[in-house]
């Protein structure tokens, strides 16, 4: 009977609000929330009687007072013991259907009964005007401070179920048809407005010590169908029509109390909705949610959310939850602290778990985010110095090249409380987006060098000697985007053909962006180790030469080229370091895949003791690197499926076996990332005017999750660090959807 209730209720919204007010016309049969003109007749007797004592006028006064106080109370305590019960109920699947039963009834009693006031609004408005210093009477301000309460022990149920406000809305709405409505950039619009309408209230409250709002509430007009000005019965209109179209467009865009409590929802241990370690990213979740507050990579942004519970029922993986936050999502830390990170990784602890290798384990604040220290990184033998000079020579005779920028983030480092913050901005690397061309190039120019015996010079690679030496070859390689592209871009240069093989799922931008450079693309059903195993097969085939960037049995020494060619890139970092009169960095996190980005690292700094410390950076869900520093028996281990991660260039199931044995002996720590961090990253970049892919802003990423996890201890105040941009906007459409703006936007501020 329940459940059949709550079908009727939720699917027919707008005629059962239509229904209440037309019952309540009928009802009362005068206008609403206004008392009629006559009373009964044995009432008018009784209650003008003259007879009465002066004993029974004390009583009926004493009893008038307390009938007073009660109906001052009654609304607003009431209203907060259903928050209370509401936050209570969401916990449980069972009960959470019962979402539709309180809007219905709460817009009854709160709205059509009792017209709709005092509100929340009216509380807000007298709370400002008292914390003014103008008087007040508490039951006015009771209804603002209990939700803001209840909101940060219980969430935000306010909204999701009580609100009479939000109800009314929620009941009218009828389309997710247009979606111009539902876009990022009409979101942000709303935002907007909410703030500035709500900077004016406070404005006029300061300037006037008047509440001006009520005499125009349309809300106030809905539940009354009356009001004494006509920009009340103007506003009701708009309200009625855009909440047909726009899901509760007053919350979202108006009501300055949302905009509070969304606040409230950002501070330490608010009770909020977020991914659990269950989550796949199916975006099952974004989907049902009405109000955007979950984006399509299972992100909710806690300011927006209403607690309605959609999006917990819609996850059969069990993927959300309700839990306390552990810290504040739109601001970073500024603890500081002297112990630095190098300091702090040789430390051991009680909590460590000792491996095989005594690499000790450590699972830190939030549960997506894993790290491990190398409590002795040791210098490796298998040092390049001798080839640097070489490499960067034979990519300066590419057309296009030039040393990418070097730029000091000097806002972020004094949130961090650190000395120097440097990023490496590889989003325009030989028109690519990325910096995969320096790893690609160099080793065709090695393999056709090889061809020649060794006698072709960097100069001479673009030439018809080069072009002849790579006459009837067709290169072949995997990627998740940006290798190929670069394989595809270097054997458009030689005039050859180049086939890349891509895992299920890519995006259709990074697949665009490779077919343009020439290639053939073909996307295997599997994931990225299929794409390395489908091309590896087709290598043995005559004539076709694989150029990957991973290292497997019966095929080491071309990942070593790439590898190699990588070193250009570091070379770049300390030239550029010595002309500002800099010292090198301290501190380097680097994005690892399969590990040749990493390994070029370790080859251009051997040197364990002088450093820089050297930190891993993956996916939490495809973290084979770290994976494998956890087994701790000196070899490479896979990771299972390689899970999903917005972050597709570091999508990687498998280690390099050339890369592997350099990073496991040099590096200092290997840190995992939940997606969350990333957004978060690339977001903080874009206020820089920076633009960085999903992948490009892990290694920032890391750092914010280490330094908001650790409070700070990790970082100490004289520590330089670098940070490498690995791309730009390799995935425009998704870009947009993270940050809001595209990447001409970003460029422009």
């Amino acid at each position: 009977m329940t459940g059949t209730l709550i079908k009727i209720i939720s699917g027919y919204r707008g005629i059962m609000a239509l229904i209440i007010v037309i019952s309540w016309v009928l009802i009362q049969g005068t206008a609403l929330g206004q008392e009629p003109d006559f009373l009964p007749l044995d009432t008018v007797e009784t209650t003008k009687s003259v007879a009465m004592s002066e004993f029974s006028e004390s009583i009926d006064t004493h009893k008038s007072n307390e009938s007073e106080t009660f109906e001052k109370y009654k609304y607003p305590i009431g209203a907060l013991l259903f928050t209370i019960l509401a936050g209570i109920l969401i916990r449980f699947k069972q009960t959470r259907p019962t979402r539709p039963l309180f809007l219905m009834g709460l817009l009854v009693i709160l709205g059509f009964i009792h017209g709709g006031c005092p509100c929340p609004i009216s509380s807000f408005q007298n709370f400002i005007l008292a914390v003014l210093g103008e008087e007040f009477k508490i039951h006015t301000i009771v209804w603002f401070v209990g939700i803001v309460v209840t909101t940060y022990l219980f969430g935000r149920v306010w909204c999701g179920w009580i609100c009479h406000l939000g109800a009314l809305q929620e009941f009218i709405y009828s389309s997710k048809k247009i979606e111009v409505l539902r876009s990022q950039r009409a979101q942000s619009i709303m935002r907007w407005t909410r703030y500035i309408l709500s900077t004016a209230l406070i404005v006029q409250l300061i300037t006037t010590r008047d509440i001006l709002f009520s005499h125009i509430d349309p809300f106030k007009a809905a539940f009354n169908l009356s009001s004494y000005y006509r920009a009340g019965w103007i506003l009701l209109g708009i309200l009625l029509i855009s909440s047909l179209f726009v899901y509760r467009p007053f919350c979202r865009a108006v009501c300055p109390v949302g905009l509070v409590l969304g606040w409230i929802n950002r501070l330490p241990g608010a009770s909020i909705i977020g991914k659990n370690e269950n989550c796949v990213k199916c975006r099952t979740c974004s989907n049902v949610c009405t109000s955007q507050a979950i984006d399509e990579y299972a992100i909710v942004s806690n300011a927006d959310c209403i607690m309605c519970g959609d999006c917990l029922d819609s996850c059969k993986k069990e993927g959300l939850s309700r839990y306390r936050k552990k810290y504040v999502d739109s601001t970073i830390s500024l603890s500081y602290s002297k112990s630095g990170l190098l300091g702090s990784l040789f430390q051991k602890s009680s909590s460590i778990v000792e491996l095989s290798r005594n690499i000790p384990y450590m699972k830190r604040g939030k549960e997506d985010n894993e790290n491990i220290f190398n409590p002795s990184p040791s210098t490796i033998r298998a040092s390049s110095q001798n080839k640097i000079g070489d490499v960067v020579r034979f990519h300066q005779s590419l057309p296009r090249y030039s040393p990418s920028p070097l730029i000091s983030l000097d806002t972020v480092a004094a949130e961090l409380g650190i000395k120097r913050l440097y990023i490496k901005d590889e989003g325009n690397r030989f028109g690519l987006k990325a910096f995969k061309a320096l790893g690609a190039s160099y080793a065709v120019y090695r393999i056709l060098k090889d061809r020649s015996g060794g006698s072709l010079k960097a100069e001479e690679f673009l030439t018809e000697r080069g072009r002849s030496l790579a006459g009837g070859v067709t290169f072949c390689c995997a990627t998740d985007g940006n290798h190929g592209r670069a394989v595809a871009w270097i054997a458009g240069l030689l005039e050859r053909p180049s086939i890349v093989f891509m895992p299920h799922g890519t995006v259709p931008a990074r697949i665009n962006a490779i077919e343009s450079e020439g290639a053939e693309v073909i996307v295997v059903k599997g994931g990225y180790d299929e794409a390395v195993k489908r091309a590896a097969e087709k290598g043995k085939e005559q004539d076709v030469i694989v150029v990957a960037d991973v290292g497997y049995p019966g095929y080491m020494t071309i990942p070593r080229y790439i590898q190699e060619g990588y070193l250009t890139l570091f070379k770049e970092v300390l030239m550029q370091s010595r002309e500002r009169g800099e010292k090198p960095p301290d501190t380097i996190f680097i994005q690892s895949g399969v590990g040749a980005f990493a390994s070029a690292a370790a080859l251009f700094f051997p040197d364990a003791e002088k450093g820089p410390a050297l930190v891993s950076v993956e996916p939490t869900e495809s973290a084979c690197l770290l994976h494998s520093a956890e087994k701790g028996n000196d070899i490479p281990h896979s990771v299972a499926s390689g899970g999903r991660t917005i972050m597709a260039g570091l999508n990687c199931e498998t280690p390099s076996r050339t890369a592997w044995p350099l990073i496991r002996n040099r590096f200092t720590a290997f840190v995992s990332i939940d997606d969350t961090f990333t957004v978060e990253a690339m977001r903080l970049l874009a206020r820089e005017g920076l633009v960085s892919g999903e992948s490009g802003a892990a290694g920032l990423a890391a750092l914010l999750a280490i330094h908001r996890e650790k409070g700070g201890t990790f970082l100490k105040p004289d520590e330089r660090i670098l940070l490498i941009n690995t791309e730009s906007d390799t995935d425009p459409v998704a870009y947009e959807k993270i940050v809001g703006r595209s990447s001409t936007e970003v460029e422009g501020l």
